[in-house]
């Protein structure tokens, strides 16, 4: 995951407005011929520069923008945090190059006075497109962003999820006077909203298929908007999409429907309303007859190349109509066909609540009436494949076209719009709604690569092949981190409804209150590095990974830690080094009752301790020290007669590497230290903490040896649970990509000290042609910057404090280098040349001196050979 900071503090919005490189490439900052409603709102909602930012914390890479528009990419997009080119604006799985969605827009509409008024990302409504939402400022800068995985960072304690993005836009723009509403004839008429936008994104198994979206509209006019209703039109394009290639993205041929009741992904015969509208490629792209996962030359397909695109994404709101009684909203699902030629410019009608958009088609809304018809309309569409199978005398649909019609069921269209909306709501001045609404992916929709032949008479053979299993999964578990079932999160009581499933009580929905929580890793301990001869010590405190409760279930499910040792900071550089986890065991218990007999997990680990209790022999079956778990095993069980979980047997549920010295080089730096839980907060003596404020009972160690002491090892300590084996969810441990910290192993300044040991220069000799990069000396961690950018002379066994000068055999001075570090920083004896002279220019072949003086004065020098 990219990490994304805020702009750094004291840049206000006329600097910031400079700091957005290419983002203006794609759109125009706020245009002089454009005019604010006055009527509608204060100089403090002014436009600001249009920005960019990119979720990729998981499975999922999704572009964000400050004006209502989102999971469109392009060549001429920059993240506003990290400045890379956004080609892929809804890449799923992450790392395919299967985008998943032309583009996505907001739409809304309401009634102010006696004027039906609707407000889109973008209106097609004169010759041009015409931006009706617009960008504005959060907290003085154009996006904000925020993680709740780096304690410490901007907005940590705000922080929702692994990747906060969060931008506003609002309606107070009047348009251009050319650009009329097509049925009106007048300008846009603003209704005077605002909108903050908040996406959230998480990294782990649980939450990595889809992106969250929490909304809120606010009246900042001085008129109540009656009937206000909300949408977000998709525009399915399921398909490769290479880097500068992204006209592309609106030819993929698709299907698109809705889903509304489904068995529920909690089992036990309950049934889910998601009312999710979802989009697929059509035949999921096949190459000679099968899926392949390789991107393989194409002279048929448009980009040349091609891959299968077998995942199918889908949107809902979570808090869906008619959930809870006082919430009793109508949610329409419209598509239309993407052409604007009349004979093929078609979508799904009832004849009951037609309306002529005036455009000779049946598809394309133009004109805030009409756009506001399709938003409130309360119907739900077809799918695309049942379109050719509409009959002439059909009682509720129009007739379609037969040539729109067997295009959109035997192939499906590129691009075709997409709009689920839901309403009424009555905004007065100063109040606010809030819709929250998931963006989902799922995996393998697509098996059979001869589906599609089943097409457009077969409807029914057609869905039996296609597979909808994962994304129901991941938009129910969507739906459980919006509101957790079971949790009574305002304390009322009212945990949400249940039911009895195999005698356990099921919670299956929510108490209604919002809670934005997923089952999260535990926190990442705090950890040191220090450098030893030929190694590193690592030293860590896990307070607040021992004692912080899992968000979701609110079970402290801390399992133990893992160290990770590497050559560069990325996560699949590191190495797993060393681990240490409770002496816990999983209990295997025989279910006869299930169509399909086998064992299963019912239950959290268990204690040693614990399971001597529950089935040790003897008087005291807790002193039973002889009660071994893993002596019953799944051949040779162990059977208690006369009780439900009568056949069971245990496996360790981790590596239980929980003994220094025996299976684990961790070890507990104060091992005799009580556990700070026997004190009340309050009186836990001074003696408990170590003199650098930290509990010591939490405190941790483990020596990482034999490394090459001339490069830099990268380090991180991982935190992660038991899981919960019962409701399917595995182990998480924290991000090991995050916060990993570096160090040569070559001692500290005072080990150094102590030896007498001299300050060295390596490479020495340096030569050009030597490759150092290829043997780690220099640019491992910088791959997209040349050679001549990352070069580098190292200095070793350095003062913490002090000036390194290097000249040339004349005496004359080549670069002084500052060397001023924290002695305790694991780094403060070492410090790196770039070849760089003192005025800019790459120093030349020769021989050199350099001179270290540090601050007491002392001095040491030596020669240095540079062969360029």
């Amino acid at each position: 995951m990219h990490y994304r900071f805020l702009l750094k503090a004291g840049i206000g919005p006329a600097l910031a407005c400079l700091l957005i490189p290419s983002a203006a490439g794609a759109r125009n900052p706020f245009p002089t011929d454009r005019i604010i409603h006055s009527s509608l709102v204060s100089s403090s909602a002014l436009p600001c520069p249009p920005a960019y930012g990119q979720h990729d914390a998981g499975n999922m890479r999704l572009v964000v923008t400050n004006w209502a528009f989102w999971g469109f990419g392009g060549d001429k997009w920059d993240d506003f945090f990290t400045g890379e080119t956004l080609y892929w604006g809804s890449e799923f799985p992450r790392g395919s190059l299967i985008n998943q969605i032309q583009s996505a827009q907001t739409w809304i509409g309401g009634i102010k006075g006696k004027d039906t008024l609707v407000s889109i990302a973008i209106s097609y409504d004169a010759s041009d497109p015409e931006y009706e939402l617009w960008q504005t400022w959060v907290s003085g800068h154009p996006m904000i962003t925020r993680t709740n995985t780096l304690p410490g960072s901007p907005g940590y304690e705000e922080a929702v999820s692994n990747e906060d993005i969060i931008v506003k836009f609002t309606d107070t723009i009047v348009s251009h006077p050319s650009r009329l509403d097509f049925l009106r004839g007048t300008p846009h008429i603003p209704m005077g909203l605002e909108v903050t936008q908040k996406t959230y994104s998480w990294s782990h198994e649980l939450a990595e298929d889809f992106v969250l979206f929490d909304v809120t509209v606010k009246n900042i006019g001085h008129e109540i908007v009656h009937k206000v209703y909300f949408g977000n039109m998709i525009r399915p394009s399921v398909g490769l999409l290479l880097p500068g290639s992204h006209a592309f993205a609106f030819t993929n041929n698709s299907f698109c429907g809705f889903l509304g009741r489904v068995p529920s992904a909690f089992g036990c015969g309950l049934i889910d309303t998601l009312n999710m509208m979802w989009g697929a490629n059509s035949d999921g792209d096949p190459v000679n007859g099968e899926y392949i996962d390789e991107i393989v030359m194409d002279p048929e397909s448009e980009q040349g190349w091609t891959k299968s695109a077998t995942s199918v994404h889908g949107l809902l709101f979570l808090d869906y109509p008619g959930r809870k009684e006082e919430v009793q909203k109508q949610l329409s699902y419209n598509w239309w066909s993407p052409f604007d030629y009349a004979p093929l410019d078609f979508g799904p009608r009832h004849r009951e609540n037609f309306r002529d958009f005036l455009t000779g088609g049946l598809g394309w809304p133009r004109g805030d009436a009409s756009y506001y018809h399709v938003l409130s309309n309360g119907e739900i569409d077809y799918d695309m494949v049942y379109t050719y199978l509409i009959p002439p005398d059909d009682p509720v649909w129009l007739y379609p076209p037969r040539e729109i019609a067997e295009m959109a069921s035997s192939e499906g269209l590129p691009a075709a719009p997409n709009l689920l909306s839901i309403g009424p709501f009555d905004i007065p001045p100063g109040a606010s709604i809030r819709l929250p609404y998931a963006f989902v992916c799922g995996e393998n929709f697509h098996s059979d690569p001869d589906n599609i032949n089943n097409l457009p008479h077969s409807v029914s053979q057609y869905y039996a092949s296609v597979d909808f299993s994962n994304l129901l999964v991941n938009a129910s578990m969507a739906r459980r981190i919006y509101d957790n079932p079971g949790r009574d999160t305002n304390g009322d009581g009212y945990a949400g409804e249940f039911t009895i499933c195999d005698g356990d009580t099921l919670y299956y929905t929510g108490d209604g209150v919002p809670d934005w929580k997923t089952c999260e890793p535990p926190a990442s301990p705090i950890f040191w590095l220090k450098p030893v001869a030929g190694g590193l010590r690592v030293r860590w405190n896990g307070e607040r990974s021992e004692t912080g409760a899992d968000a979701m279930s609110g079970i402290l499910d801390f399992e133990g830690y893992r160290v990770y040792c590497g050559l560069d900071q990325r996560a699949a550089s590191l190495a797993l080094n060393a681990s240490y986890d409770h002496e816990n065991f999983d209990k295997y218990t025989w279910n006869g009752s299930q169509e399909n007999s086998q064992f299963f997990i019912l239950e959290m680990p268990f204690s040693l301790d614990s399971l001597r209790c529950l089935y040790g022999s003897g008087p005291d079956p807790c002193a039973d020290s002889g009660f071994n778990p893993l002596l019953y095993t799944e051949l040779s069980p162990y059977v208690r007669r006369g009780f439900n979980d009568s056949v069971f047997y245990f496996q360790r549920h981790d590596y239980n590497a929980s003994f220094p010295g025996v299976n684990t080089p961790v070890a507990k730096i104060y091992p005799d230290e009580p556990d700070p839980s026997l004190y009340h907060p309050d009186s836990i003596p001074e003696a408990a903490y170590t003199n650098d404020g930290y509990l010591k009972y939490y405190e941790y160690e483990v020596i990482i040896d034999n490394l090459l002491p001339t490069i830099p090892h990268w380090v991180n300590v991982t935190a992660f649970d038991f899981g919960d084996a019962t409701t399917g969810v595995r182990p998480l441990e924290s991000a090991l990509g995050v916060g990993a910290k570096s160090a040569y192993p070559l001692g500290t300044f005072e080990t150094t000290a102590e030896s007498r040991a001299s300050v060295y220069v390596y490479p020495n000799p340096y030569r050009i042609d030597a490759g150092y990069r290829d043997e780690g000396f220099e640019g491992r961690t910088e791959d997209d910057r040349p050679d001549y950018r990352v070069r580098a002379i190292h200095f070793r066994n350095l003062p913490p404090r002090c000036s390194i000068s290097i000249y040339s055999l004349d005496g004359d001075l080549v670069r002084r280098l500052e060397h001023d570090m924290d002695p305790s920083d694991p780094n403060s004896s070492h410090d790196t040349w770039n070849l760089i002279t003192r005025n800019t220019q790459m120093v030349v072949s020769g021989l050199y001196y350099w001179v270290v003086e540090a601050e007491d004065g002392s001095t040491q020098m030596g020669k240095l050979v540079i062969i360029m």
